[in-house]
């Protein structure tokens, strides 16, 4: 019997060291990967893109001043942060993160082939229907980031939630920023290569991929949007839920 004891000691030892190296390089985590770089990286790098060239684009297609674009950004911003807040909170509660990013990722790729709606062959009011399309875009970018800084902390397998939120942090820093560092310049250039119309249908094209590679891991059996570490007693899961919370009131004033 102590024998066995011994035995099974050194295995669960075993069993937490490579418990801790893989702690030590989160990247080798394909969820990790997906979500935090792929995913986010995709999501910062098309909502930047399109607001940094969203004045040119009113100003040239539409021929609309500075000044009404700026208005434009400052209501969505203002509508964005309210949204995000409210989804924050009932995710919180009992609202599914997973349904959150999904629906989130299916109104991005709607709102960017409506940018430019005569590529499309749409016709209507030439100023209404961009304007409430990057509403969207600015929105549904809003509530996927509020999701997926939690998701990434449930997919950590670091037994302490302040050590995980820590690391999941600097990944999810790395997508989104990485994002919006590379969205204008790859951007730019789609933009003196084709027009306004085709650039937007390129970062369509992009977010449908995305959309679709998260659909199918998840359909496959994959764990990307369903977290494989759930807290096992009522205080870990209270003290996730306040680090959780005071998180995206920061991402949200951000």
């Amino acid at each position: 019997g102590a024998l066995n004891d011994s035995l099974k000691t050194a295995e669960d030892d075993e069993e937490e060291e490579e418990e801790e190296a893989d702690n030590s390089h989160p990247l080798r985590s394909m969820n990790v990967f997906l979500l935090g770089i792929f995913l986010l990286g995709t999501v910062g790098g098309a909502e930047m893109f399109i607001s940094s060239f969203l004045s040119l684009y009113f100003k040239s297609v539409y021929g609309k001043s500075e000044a009404v674009t700026g208005t434009v950004m400052m209501v969505t911003g203002a509508v964005d942060s309210g949204v995000t807040a409210v989804v924050g909170y009932f995710t919180d509660k009992n609202l599914s993160r997973s349904a959150v990013v999904l629906i989130g990722l299916a109104f991005l790729v709607l709102s960017t082939a409506l940018l430019s709606p005569a590529t499309l062959g749409i016709q209507g009011p030439s100023y209404l229907i961009p304007c409430a399309m990057f509403g969207v875009l600015e929105v549904a970018s809003g509530v996927i980031q509020v999701s997926i800084l939690p998701l990434l902390i449930l997919h950590d397998t670091h037994r302490d939630v302040t050590s995980a939120t820590e690391r999941m942090t600097r990944i999810y820093n790395a997508g989104f920023y990485g994002g919006n560092f590379f969205g204008p310049i790859i951007g730019g250039a789609l933009l003196d290569w084709l027009n306004y119309g085709g650039s937007f249908a390129v970062t369509t094209g992009l977010l449908g991929v995305v959309l679709v590679v998260v659909v199918v891991v998840q359909c496959r059996g994959g764990s990307l949007l369903t977290p494989r570490r759930l807290e096992s007693t009522p205080a870990a899961a209270a003290e996730f839920e306040s680090i959780n919370g005071r998180l995206e009131v920061q991402t949200t004033e951000l």
